[in-house]
């Protein structure tokens, strides 16, 4: 009998319960100022601007869409775990960053849950319930409160779009716990059952990411080094199911990648994009990983950071200390193999950190250093120091006095994790302080400058800006060989904002010759020289925008605006029905196709048009406008009288867009503008206002007035 059967079904069911509260308890504690972050880095593409996860019904094509998250690949299907879980957030709250806070915390929670019983499940194992039987419970538990609470799991829980990780992350470990489970239930329902509810979780874990697959390696070695009595002659006798898990591994790979890719080693491809080759990052890794390990152990909120400056070892011994690292990490891989069974929680544990690593650590073409990546291998690394507090307590069971101080030191561990876990996360709180906090900790490294940059931007305060676009082109440290193209576009925009035009111009240029298809900085050149009245240099860059980038929303825009001016309604129409996919140009795009109807005689088309384009953009009164026009043309007066009435709730009394909108209305223009009759607008909407006579005094006056040509706009 285990201790697992020994004890009874009620008894491991409450002390489990208890678990589960305990660590609920302290994950809320430490990640409850995470609840209101806002979004980061690859949150906007995923999620926030991604319309393959943004479910607004509950239908079979909108989940069906949301397997295939990856806009870059929108037919085949990419982590559809974690991107179904995105869009039924998505269902629920919309860009609201809480309830997706909520969901990784929860997550989070689980899969701390399902270690502490994986490890107490391994403990009460026949090989080791002589010795932990009685202390299993205890080191378990505190193993699973050191991983959840080291600060270094907050890019995996706090950053959104990692929830790819710490999904993947819940499952795997709910996997290797079935499997523990399944080992020690007697033949028969229960362990095939535990064998089909462990499948189906690696499953699941590697549709959230990919790096489940390298689930059958850690069952191996659990097997292999935990389980069996003697590791060695078991894996003599078992060659085959060892092959047969490493071929899985090697056949999910290699699909994956053809699935994906359209080949097996496309993926190499990608190296001429980064600033390192594959023998360079082959090198590097050993770096990195000790590097993890020193976060693991050491994880100071001053170390953690979203970028890191991490020389790349572009020889043996350069820099000097490569060599040394791969040396060490080869041999403590021997040592550890060569004593599995003298050190077998040791050697496993140290083991299960290697493999997790391999796929992100290895061939393929990723970034060096990223935290969240330590989310699933350092799972069970607290196991071991987990254990050696607890034998050291039972030592010392007959001192109180150095009980106490063993107690005090575990709980001052504890609490000092989830307090530098609990700092960790404001740095997390916007982008402000995300990018702020790591241009000062990597001050050699581009993106954080540039990202500050793009915030100091949105906000307004362009100086600021500016000046972090230029620190970011003084980085030594680039992810890609051509990223700075985005600073110098975002400097063409910045001195755009600004009015100085000759810099704006130059530093677009400058972008272009990094990239001369880069559309959108095309497209805001057509826009400068078309504001300088040089038509002919317009029409130039927007034909070049639009041949680089045909469906690029803004281009078509613009370039439906030029037909429009023209009078050429046909291309005009195409470009604009182009621009109305996009969210960002929807409404606009929209409402120059209802003037383009109105304009045609096709005025139901130009009404429906006018009324998404009004749904769209709620504070822009110029579609209603035009939509009266449309119902007094088409006849139906009453039907211009209640627009009239919607167009006076949507002005208000805001006094200043109530003489902008008359100033709209009496503007006159030329052919193909976008123009307005204050003949037939001003009668209907002093008409309407009349009706609430009340309410709109003063407009009705001023309407008033101008009906009587008494005076004119001032």
């Amino acid at each position: 009998m285990t201790g697992c059967e020994s004890e009874s079904p009620e008894s491991f069911c409450r002390r489990s319960l208890f678990s589960s509260a305990i660590l609920a308890v302290i994950l809320f504690l430490v990640y409850s100022n995470s609840l209101h972050c806002g979004w980061h880095l690859d949150d906007f593409h995923s999620i926030t601007q991604n319309p393959n996860i943004q479910l607004k019904e509950l239908t079979c094509a909108g989940i069906s869409k949301s397997l295939r998250s990856d806009l870059n690949y929108p037919e085949k299907l990419y982590r559809p775990i974690a991107g179904l879980s995105f869009a039924l957030n998505f269902f629920i709250s919309g860009t609201d960053p809480f309830s997706y806070h909520l969901v990784n915390l929860l997550i989070h929670w689980l899969s701390s849950v399902f270690l502490f019983l994986f490890l107490y499940q391994t403990l009460n194992l026949p090989t080791f319930q002589q010795k932990f039987a009685s202390s299993a419970y205890s080191i378990a538990l505190l193993s699973a409160v050191l991983w959840a609470v080291n600060p270094v799991q907050t890019q995996s829980v706090t950053y959104v779009v990692q929830r790819m990780t710490s999904l993947s992350g819940m499952f795997y470990i709910m996997s290797m716990f079935f499997y523990a489970k399944g080992r020690t239930a007697p033949a028969g329902k229960k362990r095939l059952f535990c064998g089909a509810l462990c499948f189906t979780a690696f499953v699941l874990a590697f549709g959230s990411k990919e790096n489940a697959a390298l689930l059958p390696a850690s069952l191996l070695l659990y097997e292999g080094i935990l389980v069996q009595a003697d590791p060695g002659s078991w894996m003599k006798r078992n060659k085959t199911y060892v092959f047969a898990a490493l071929a899985l591994i090697l056949t999910l790979s290699i699909l994956y990648t053809h699935y994906r890719r359209g080949g097996v080693l496309s993926f190499l491809n990608d190296y001429a994009e980064r600033p390192f080759t594959l023998v360079e990052r082959l090198l590097t890794q050993p770096r990195v990983l000790f590097f993890y390990l020193s976060l693991l152990f050491y994880p100071l909120p001053s170390r953690l950071s979203i970028a890191h400056s991490f020389d790349i070892s572009t020889s043996l011994f350069e820099p000097w200390y490569t060599f040394f690292a791969i040396l060490s990490m080869a041999g403590a891989v021997i040592l550890a193999v060569l004593f599995s069974r003298k050190y077998r929680i040791l050697s496993f544990c140290f083991l299960f950190f290697l493999v997790n690593h391999l796929l992100e650590s290895s061939l393929f073409p990723l970034e060096l250093v990223f935290e969240h990546r330590n989310y699933v291998p350092s799972m069970v690394v607290f196991l071991p120091i987990a254990i050696g507090m607890c034998l050291l307590f039972g030592r010392y069971a007959e001192a109180p006095a150095m009980k106490g101080i063993l107690a005090s030191f575990i709980v001052l561990l504890v609490v000092g994790l989830g307090h530098a876990a609990y700092l960790r996360n404001f740095d997390w709180k916007s982008e402000q302080t995300l990018w702020a906090n790591a241009s000062m900790k990597a001050p050699d490294q581009f993106r954080p400058h540039h990202n500050l940059g793009v915030y100091y931007q949105e906000q307004g305060r362009l100086q600021e800006a500016i000046t972090e676009f230029e620190r970011a082109l003084e980085s030594k440290r680039v992810n890609r060989k051509t990223e700075k193209v985005v600073t110098y576009y975002q400097l063409g925009r910045a001195y755009g904002q600004l009015g100085d035009l000759q810099k704006s111009k130059a530093f677009y240029e400058k972008a272009l010759q990094m990239d001369p298809n880069l559309s959108p900085a095309l497209a805001d050149l057509a826009v400068l020289y078309g504001a300088e009245g040089n038509v002919g240099t317009a029409l130039v860059y927007l034909e070049r925008a639009l041949k680089a980038d045909p469906e690029n929303p803004f281009v078509n825009l613009n370039m439906g605006l030029y037909y429009m001016k023209r009078g050429e309604f046909a291309p005009a129409e195409s470009n604009f029905r182009r621009a109305a996919t996009a969210e960002g140009t929807k409404g606009s795009a929209l409402l120059y196709l209802g003037i383009i109807f109105k304009q045609k005689g096709q005025f139901g088309r130009a009404a429906m048009c006018l009324k998404a384009s009004a749904a769209a953009n709620p504070r822009d009164v110029t579609p209603h406008l035009h939509l009266l026009e449309v119902y007094h043309a088409a006849g139906l007066q009453e039907m211009a009288l209640q627009q009239g009435e919607i167009l006076s709730e949507v002005l208000g009394h805001d006094k200043s867009l109530f003489l902008q909108t008359v100033d709209l209305i009496m503007t006159k223009g030329s052919a193909g503008e976008v123009l307005l009759s204050g003949e037939i607008i001003i009668p209907i909407l002093y008409q309407a206002m009349t009706k609430r006579s009340d309410v709109f005094k003063t407009q009705r006056s001023y309407l008033k007035k101008l009906l009587d040509k008494d005076r004119k706009i001032e």
